[in-house]
């Protein structure tokens, strides 16, 4: 009955995207809560209007999209003070990317909060940074991450210093 009412509520695209679901595909409506959320969260960019009048400071997060595996990618998080390049497994699945991409690792990484986090591999992939008006595309060594972020990709060190955004400070 959910799954009807929720049917009711969807226009256009969402609704284009609703129809297109195989039949007996979804068979809970936390399954299609689940399948809605992948689809249009990690898909989702702020509109321009609010984004006026926002003033950054120099120590506010820097949140970009890049494109890679042929798809435009939101809420990518850029943070020198990580020191590695993570794409969590619910983005791997979201880009629809086989695991035979996915390379063995055996290193071991670490949460803010000092806990291990799962690891799944890593994979490469060409990824392209624009400003609008230039682009660059590198080859990208993500670590495949199982944990839960607000984010789809973060984006450490390792990309900074080959895309030369760090800065060294002099003392």
């Amino acid at each position: 009955m959910r799954c009807k009412l929720f049917m009711g509520t969807l226009i256009g695209m969402a609704m284009d995207w609703f129809i297109s679901l195989p039949d007996g595909h979804v068979t809970s409506f936390a399954q299609l809560s689940q399948l809605f959320r992948e689809q249009y969260i990690a898909n989702w960019a702020p509109p321009a209007a609010d984004l006026h009048d926002v003033v950054p400071h120099d120590n506010d997060p820097m949140v970009i999209s890049v494109v890679t595996a042929g798809r435009k990618v939101y809420r990518v998080l850029v943070d020198q003070g990580i020191s590695a390049d993570v794409m969590f497994w619910s983005t791997f699945n979201k880009l629809q990317l086989s695991p035979d991409l996915l390379r063995p690792y055996t290193g071991c990484l670490y949460g803010f909060a000092g806990d291990q986090v799962e690891v799944r591999d890593y994979l490469e992939l060409r990824t392209t940074f624009t400003d609008g008006t230039t682009s660059r595309t590198e080859n990208i060594r993500y670590l495949v991450v199982n944990a839960n972020s607000a984010y789809n990709i973060l984006l450490g060190r390792p990309t900074l210093n080959r895309l030369r955004g760090c800065r060294r400070h002099d003392t």
